[in-house]
């Protein structure tokens, strides 16, 4: 049997926007990093697009006759290490599928302390690699370029990232599946050492996202690990967000891209041109922003005055049952996470979001 068959307790059901499909999210545990954590899938992008990703690497791997290595490269709050789980996760489970192995690079960060006794100069200043940890100057690309270049033809150990030590150990996981799915941040990096790396892949996977997204992943990410708002948003602006814009900006491009949308699912660039409830937009401030200059707008060819003019109750309530709607069909909230921020009632939310009737 296979065991990703659907079962109803697994599959929540969302409101969508109108004429959009409706989403069926899998819950799924797997263990990462020595803790279980259940993460969720939209039920059509495994079938759509995740399965077929893995056909094509069994297809690859019986072409080329040996073991292949695959790159998942993005930048950090994408998920990429429990994606790249529950490939693995899939393919074991599905027949048809040549099995996977995902790994990390994160066992190629130098020893802490190496980090600790050495530094890069950096606008002027002497840092030490301790403060930058994570960036790619504090992986050993050398050491790495030695591991990658025998693990099509040998069954190597792998290093790990120890998350209780917060150090490598060395020598841990042994590769032996036909298919080797390695995910990080930096493996597309445009830098010679990193493309020398990249030559040794024989298929690369990116996976993007809006800047905005990343941001507030990675702050609630730090929120959950017990920082307050403010220091885990001066967490971000310190560290995270340059390593996020470098993923992003520097990076070179992959033999394939997904795109996660705002409610963390995965599409391809084309899903993105067909669904246009799933919104990738380079304006910093959006989507609150966007909708706020909407609302103070009078639509060409309509006679009503923008919603600030209409009084003062009846404008307020209007105002924010706009922006929810927008929130809503923009993709930027799912129907449980509004429900949840501004505190209604789903029956509530579907009032809001339904469509419009004609005027007569």
């Amino acid at each position: 049997m296979n065991e990703f068959q659907n079962n109803k307790n697994d599959i929540i059901e969302e409101i969508q926007p109108q004429g959009a499909p409706v989403k069926h999210w899998r819950t799924v545990q797997l263990s990462i990093n020595g803790l279980v954590q259940k993460v969720r899938y939209n039920e059509s992008t495994i079938t759509g697009l995740f399965r077929p990703f893995l056909q094509r690497l069994t297809t690859l791997q019986q072409q080329k006759g040996r073991r292949i290595l695959v790159f998942l490269a993005a930048p950090p709050a994408v998920g990429k290490s429990t994606l790249a789980l529950f490939l693995e996760k899939l393919s074991r489970g599905t027949t048809g599928l040549t099995p996977i192995q995902a790994i990390g690079l994160d066992g190629f960060h130098y020893h802490n302390d190496y980090l600790q006794s050495h530094s890069i100069q950096k606008n002027g200043q002497s840092i030490p690699l301790y403060q930058i940890k994570g960036a790619p100057e504090t992986f050993d690309v050398i050491h790495f370029l030695d591991k990658i270049s025998h693990i099509t033809n040998e069954d190597i150990r792998w290093p790990v990232y120890d998350r209780m030590r917060h150090d490598v150990v060395e020598d841990v996981q042994r590769i032996h599946r036909p298919i080797i799915l390695l995910e990080g941040n930096w493996l597309l990096l445009r830098h010679p050492d990193w493309q020398r790396a990249r030559s040794y892949a024989d298929y690369t996977l990116f996976l993007s996202a809006h800047p905005n997204d990343l941001k507030t992943r990675l702050i609630n990410r730090k929120m959950q690990g017990g920082l307050s708002y403010e220091a885990a948003a001066a967490f971000y602006q310190k560290s995270d967000s340059e390593n996020v814009m470098r993923v992003l900006q520097q990076s070179v491009p992959a033999d394939e891209t997904w795109i996660m949308g705002h409610d963390g699912d995965y599409h391809t660039e084309a899903d993105i041109q067909r669904r246009k409830n799933v919104s990738i937009m380079d304006d910093s401030d959006f989507p609150l922003a966007t909708i706020l200059r909407g609302l103070t707008e009078t639509p060409t060819g309509e006679e009503h005055p923008p919603t600030w003019q209409e009084g003062y109750v009846e404008g307020l309530t209007a105002a924010r049952m706009a922006i929810l709607r927008q929130l809503y069909l923009t993709g930027s909230l799912s129907s449980k996470e509004l429900c949840e921020k501004f505190q209604l009632k789903p029956e509530e939310l579907k009032e809001i979001v339904k469509p419009a009737e004609p005027k007569k």
